[in-house]
């Protein structure tokens, strides 16, 4: 090594001390001599050579350096190539490994919102399930049905007087108000205050269409629970404190009496700034075990509940409301009566094609059949289902040149458009008026063409012997309509009798 003990260095440092020591002038005795040279060639010749000598071991010991130092800085700059590819093989691996952690976190988030989305479908569906069990558990009876029935057969528009009376106004901004307004069926103003109050969740508007066909099941408790029902219809949930009624009696197998369902719909009512309750046809609530009295009895006793109740011109139902309560007179306007028969006009195809020809028989049909109603709605109905299936126009003239003037009439005259028809058609009438008359339950449109397709010498139903649908309702004239809701086969107007339509079945058939 050049820098080793005794090395090329060492000597090179000893000959230059050498040099410079024999040039030193410090000696002033050897002054002289200095002056003249102080070396010997040959010294000064073996001096370069061994400096020429360390030069060119350096120069080969710098190169053998740079040498061993350049391939280590190749070595050093590989070993860092593999390195960083190492590192961007495992960086890429890294961002790999990371899109697929993030795949999966996605598709786990995803799988979470699906799960959660599930639960909340599954909870939405048992929520469903609960709402319709307590509703069925609370009353057989579904009000709702019945009038969205009534608002379908409703002409838009009629009505609107009495929605505008001071006697109305007062009724529907008091509080825990009573009306009695005998008249006419209830349908315009419940739909009117459901529309009111559509979106205001802090009120409710509750119906009961009472009939006497259905006496059985209009008992004080399905009354009143189909009140509750409707509240959950409306709001669509069930409040802690009927979700524990119904489960503890659940449990039980057990009903709670008329006290437990009038304290808890006292409880439920107490959630509403105000509730409106509509009773249609009061009159044909059962009277059996007090069930009417109780009804009115039951209602009031509700607390901030608005009252309003529909019947017939009965005397002994006015008696039971009091001095309080106030009396409004509903009949159908002449306005009313003309916008129902315009609309009808129009739905008929006979009388479009009979007026098309003639256009001056809208008018006299119009006026006549308006000035011949009474304040009825049914005997305009009637009149136009006698009038709508005239077969020309003279004939329709005639009708409306002998329009019965009452109900009592107008019924009449129904009965005897039955008669004019064939024998079969006739006889066919009879067994559906006395079926639906006289039947223990309303019946459906199936169970009523099954019925009349019995044959007693026959133990099974021929299916070729059911009436179809149309002609059983044309034959009967425009006395029997169906629920389209619930599909029962009813009357026109419920307040015919049996004995009425009994009677006047045998004297005209």
């Amino acid at each position: 090594m050049l820098s080793a003990e005794n090395g090329a260095f060492d000597q090179l440092r000893s000959d230059l001390e050498r040099l410079a020591k024999k040039l030193d002038p410090a000696d002033i005795h050897k002054l002289g001599r200095y002056l003249i040279w102080p070396l010997q060639r040959a010294e000064v010749d073996a001096v370069l050579s061994r400096i020429e000598r360390v030069k060119s071991l350096v120069q080969i010991s710098l190169q053998g350096d740079h040498f061993v130092l350049s391939q280590a800085i190749k070595n050093d700059t590989q070993k860092t190539h593999q390195r960083i590819e190492l590192l961007l093989n495992d960086t890429g691996t890294l961002i790999a490994d990371t899109r697929l952690i993030k795949g999966q976190s996605q598709a786990l988030q995803d799988g979470m919102v699906d799960a959660s989305n599930g639960i909340s479908d599954l909870q939405t569906v048992q929520k469903e399930q609960e709402l319709q069990q307590v509703a069925k558990w609370l009353s057989p009876l579904d009000f709702k049905i019945n009038q969205s029935y009534y608002v379908q057969k409703r002409q838009q528009g009629t009505g609107e007087w009495l929605l505008k009376s001071a006697e109305f106004e007062t009724w529907m901004q008091g509080n825990r108000e009573t009306m009695w307004c005998p008249g006419i069926p209830s349908a315009t103003i419940t739909d009117h205050l459901e529309k009111l109050y559509d979106l205001d969740d802090s009120i409710a508007v509750l119906c009961i269409y009472c009939n006497h066909k259905e006496h059985l099941q209009h008992t004080s408790l399905n009354l009143i629970g189909a009140l509750l029902k409707q509240l959950i219809q409306n709001r669509l949930i069930v409040s802690n404190t009927l979700s524990n009624l119904y489960r503890k009696h659940t449990f039980h197998n057990t009903h709670p009496n008329l006290d437990e369902l009038i304290k808890t719909t006292k409880s439920e009512f107490t959630s509403y700034t105000k509730v409106f309750v509509i009773v249609d046809a009061l009159d044909e609530c059962s009277e059996k075990d007090g069930t009417r009295e109780n009804l009115l009895h039951n209602l009031r006793a509700l607390g901030i509940t608005n009252l309003l109740v529909t019947s017939r011109y009965v005397a002994w139902i006015g008696r039971m409301f009091d001095t309080t309560s106030t009396r409004l007179d509903i009949e159908a306007h002449k306005e009313d009566v003309q916008k129902y028969v315009e609309g009808r006009i129009f739905r008929e195809n006979r009388l479009i094609r009979h007026i098309k020809t003639d256009p001056s028989l809208q008018d006299l049909l119009i006026g006549k059949i308006v000035d011949s109603t009474n304040g009825m709605f049914l005997i305009a109905q009637l009149h136009m289902d006698s009038v709508a299936s005239k077969s020309n126009r003279k004939a329709i003239r005639n009708s409306l040149e002998t329009l019965p003037m009452g109900l009592d009439e107008t019924y009449q005259e129904a009965m005897k458009r039955i008669y004019d028809q064939s024998r079969d058609d006739r006889e066919l009438a009879n067994e559906v008026l006395s079926w639906i008359t006289f039947a223990l339950r309303p019946l459906s449109m199936s169970e009523l063409q099954n019925a009349l397709a019995i044959e007693p010498e026959k133990s099974e139903l021929d299916t070729d012997a059911v009436p179809d649908e149309e002609i059983l309702l044309s034959v009967c004239a425009g006395l029997v309509v169906v629920d389209q809701e619930s599909g029962v086969v009813r009357l026109v107007r419920k307040f015919f009798t049996r004995e009425n339509i009994h009677l006047n079945s045998i004297n005209h058939i």
